[in-house]
């Protein structure tokens, strides 16, 4: 990277790519954002600073966000830059600049909610512009029943961060091809233990036959499975049950508000009985996104 840097006249980001070198040499979606800003000064941009971004862009690895995110920024401001283009060539200036406005509506939250779908959902969800994320928080408190040890205690605690963990590790992201200063929304699952203010409760069993369920309460046994976990996530994170089960038991299940009976035959989704994630699971965060960017306007649809 040594050798890129030196092509790049701008000092900013010769200094940001210098950090990333000294972090692994790989741009990270964060530090890329860092660049685009570090250049975008008083809301203009120069020929200069816009080639040293795509050289940057062409010589330096970064992560496959950094890279959309970036290539969609170029390509917004050479379209801009027709005339200064123009100018630079004709008087070897690369110094002509234009006004460039990136539309962001900024920071915007919901506090323990679950958006509008699963009603015993509950979480709280933060759109951070920095880090082109949108975080979702369970807090939770633990209420262990008698005969539960320790061990016990921090199994259970392992195994919810675990199933948090897959929600995480699902990568899900909201995208878009408009214009924006974050066309990659990456949706990231957070769990925090507290004392006060918890979502939920989760509220450990010591019998083997309990039965998971999620009402006001996260209700599991000291051998819930991370898998069994994970699904019952889901319906924290306010979704809804979606097996066909079996029997009488099936047929009263699936007349239950907390089914959706859409995707019966859906057998390897974690909403059934199997593991994959599917894009339905996070329609209602993109939709809470959608309603704030449109007065931008853009909108998002859902990738993983």
């Amino acid at each position: 990277m040594e050798g890129d840097a030196m092509a790049i006249v701008d000092q900013s980001v010769s200094q940001a790519l210098a950090a990333a070198k000294r972090a692994g040499g790989v741009l990270s979606y964060s530090e890329v954002q860092n660049i685009i800003r570090s250049v975008f000064d008083f809301g203009q941009i120069t020929v200069l600073e816009r080639d040293d971004l795509r050289e940057v862009l062409t010589t330096v690895p970064m992560d496959n966000r950094a890279k959309l995110a970036l290539t969609s920024f170029l390509n917004h401001v050479d379209k801009a830059m027709v005339l200064a283009d123009a100018i630079a060539k004709r008087t070897g200036n690369k110094n002509q600049g234009v006004k460039i406005s990136v539309p962001d509506p900024g920071p915007f939250s919901k506090l323990n909610t679950d958006l509008g779908k699963f009603s015993h959902g509950n979480f709280d969800v933060l759109y951070i512009p920095d880090e082109g994320e949108l975080w979702v928080i369970l807090k939770v408190k633990y209420s262990f029943r008698k005969g539960s040890t320790a061990g016990d205690q921090n199994v259970i605690r392992w195994r919810l961060a675990k199933a948090v963990q897959a929600w995480d590790n699902a990568n899900a992201t909201l995208e878009t091809t408009q214009f924006v200063l974050n066309p990659v929304i990456r949706i990231r699952f957070i769990l925090r233990e507290v004392t006060t203010d918890a979502h939920k409760t989760v509220d450990v069993h010591t019998n083997d036959d309990y039965r998971e369920w999620i009402g006001m309460e996260i209700n599991i046994k000291t051998t819930s499975t991370v898998h069994t976990l994970t699904h019952e996530l889901g319906h924290v994170f306010g979704n809804y049950d979606e097996y066909r089960g079996s029997g009488i038991r099936g047929w009263i299940e699936r007349r239950m508000y907390w089914h959706d009976n859409r995707y019966l035959s859906d057998t390897r989704a974690l909403m059934q009985d199997g593991a994959e994630f599917r894009a339905r699971y996070f329609d209602h965060f993109r939709d809470f996104v959608n309603r704030h960017f449109s007065r931008i306007p853009a909108k998002y649809r859902i990738r993983f």
